[in-house]
């Protein structure tokens, strides 16, 4: 939970009150989405070589005045609000299918962690657009295949060869041209609150520290953003 010293909005637990908090906030991302790609446009109408590749890129991101930094979302234990939120559980595939789809471009990118790779508990539709795919070891061809994507056993990729003395090695499909074998560095409890405090620190220092980070008690999806001429501007300008 080290994460809550810098994340804007955290959500924990797999009750009905958590999955529908969770669900505002991915409402409020869609529509800080939105209106992101209709920055987008308009910058493209005003000047084309600001957006040269129609979407988001580091030097407009660097621009704090448009609002365009990246968004990132963590899920970690991403099946529960699809087993244990059943009634839920069309509105949080939807959405999250819309986000995963579209946010890239414009700086907003979906992470989910699961130990469960069935269909009832990350519904196939997600599964097939998850544009980066990662996978430890595995028990069978067929989890195989559902995380690094169709066909990927047969070829050779195969995370079922790893072992319990393979901790932290894994398959990465998505992130270079041809998958990749990758390690992930151990970091336990004490260490990542070491590593959380100085991303605390040097958000307090640069003033990017916001919501219930910075003590604000915000309600559902309730997103608490600084305030530039630009944003006050496109909000109500046509």
């Amino acid at each position: 939970d080290e994460v809550e010293l810098v994340a804007h909005t955290f959500i924990s637990g797999a009750d009905e009150p958590d999955f529908k908090a969770a669900m505002a906030d991915l409402d409020h991302l869609i529509e800080r989405m939105n209106a992101r790609y209709a920055l987008l446009r308009r910058l493209i109408k005003e000047d084309r070589s600001l957006v040269p590749e129609k979407k988001v890129t580091r030097e407009l991101a660097n621009r704090r005045d448009l609002d365009l930094w990246p968004i990132y979302i963590g899920m970690d234990e991403a099946h529960e609000p699809f087993t244990n939120g059943k009634d839920l559980r069309k509105q949080f595939e939807a959405k999250l299918a819309r986000l995963e789809r579209k946010g890239p471009a414009v700086g907003i990118t979906v992470w989910k962690a699961t130990q469960r790779v069935d269909d009832a508990s990350i519904p196939s539709t997600l599964m097939a657009i998850a544009p980066k795919r990662v996978a430890l070891c595995l028990s069978s061809p067929q989890d195989n295949n559902m995380i690094l994507g169709a066909g990927m056993y047969a070829k050779g990729y195969r995370a079922t060869a790893f072992s319990l003395a393979d901790k932290g090695v894994s398959w990465v499909v998505g992130d270079a041209d041809n998958p990749q074998i990758c390690r992930w560095p151990k970091i336990d409890s004490g260490p990542a609150e070491k590593i959380f405090e100085r991303a605390r620190a040097e958000r307090e220092r640069r003033g990017w520290l916001s919501g219930m980070a910075a003590g604000e008690e915000l309600d559902p999806g309730e997103d608490i953003v600084s305030t530039t001429i630009l944003v006050d501007m496109t909000a109500v300008w046509p």
